[in-house]
């Protein structure tokens, strides 16, 4: 039913709606959510449904991105490095005092820094005022220098 309708170029939203509310509404088995179509039309590793029904849909676009997606503009950091090619003895953890750092962002302006260091895997964490480089920065320090403290009064 799903391909009739997308071949008649009704859109994902239509569809799900129809089946839910029309056509089944009694048997919520038969309900399918536009994003199950969407993703179904988008992601070619599935093949669930045949891509060239893609063709069909009111914006004939091959790929799908989110409303905020742009892809210009974006600066490519110089002289980038993988993080595959690290040195053996920083891939093995053979020696403390590699750490790897992330962020883990929340709504609106809130971030946590994380930094694990590889080889005991003693991991800090530092709550940033906002999302900017310089906080993050800020919250780096703080953490590092915070560890360093305790590493002195633990090994003296």
């Amino acid at each position: 039913m799903v391909i009739d309708k997308l071949s008649c170029c009704w859109s994902p939203e239509q569809i799900a709606g129809w089946l839910k509310f029309i056509q089944f509404p009694h048997n919520p088995s038969m309900h399918v959510s536009y994003e199950t179509i969407y993703k179904s039309l988008y992601l070619l590793k599935k093949n669930i449904l045949p891509p060239k029904l893609k063709r069909h849909l009111r914006r004939k676009r091959m790929f799908r991105h989110a409303r905020n997606h742009h892809n210009s503009g974006k600066q490519q950091i110089p002289n980038l490095k993988s993080i595959w090619d690290r040195p053996k003895e920083i891939k093995d953890r053979q020696y403390v005092g590699h750490w790897e750092g992330d962020m883990i962002i929340g709504t609106l302006a809130s971030a946590i820094v994380t930094l694990v260091e590889r080889k005991s895997r003693y991991t800090l964490l530092g709550k940033t005022a906002d999302k900017k480089s310089i906080s993050v920065i800020k919250a780096v320090i703080d953490q590092l220098a915070s560890y360093s403290h305790f590493w002195c009064m633990t090994y003296k």
